[in-house]
């Protein structure tokens, strides 16, 4: 068992929309990239569906993750090709669970340790016990910036 996982009830559920990435590397060897996304938080990951051939994959795939608490959680996104022998990393980054309820608008997600790509995501956080829920979308080219979160 994972160590940093937290113990007891869940305090919410974060339900993650994976629309798609955009400019991924090409990492396949006859045709483009077959490419996958892995989200992960507190120990918690899953997994796309792949996406044949493409560079601009749409996977418009739901991830449900529970949370126990919004202080410093993190969501990973990386994006990988997956190889005959060998998966292939085409990059990752980070959104806080704090800026999934902070924002209210749509924002691109640059993929982190690759030259060039980017994520497109849509989040929900709701909390249980509560009438608040926190809800953002993050969709390409809306973000100031457009910088992966850190």
């Amino acid at each position: 068992a994972d160590s940093t996982l937290r113990r007891g009830p869940a305090a919410g559920v974060i339900s993650v929309v994976v629309h798609g990435a955009r400019d991924l590397l090409n990492c396949g060897l006859l045709r483009d990239s077959d490419t996958y996304v892995l989200v992960e938080v507190e120990g918690q990951r899953q997994r796309s569906p792949v996406v044949e051939g493409s560079l601009t994959p749409g996977w418009e795939w739901t991830a449900h993750f529970n949370v126990y608490g919004s202080s410093g959680i993190k969501l990973r996104f990386s994006v990988w090709h997956e190889g005959l022998i060998q998966d292939s990393f085409l990059g990752s980054c980070y959104v806080s669970v704090a800026e999934l309820c902070d924002r209210g608008d749509r924002m691109s997600l640059l993929l982190q340790g690759v030259d060039h790509g980017a994520i497109d995501v849509f989040g929900r956080v709701e909390w249980f016990g509560s009438q608040f829920v926190a809800q953002t979308e993050y969709k390409a080219g809306t973000a100031p910036g457009a910088a992966g979160a850190t």
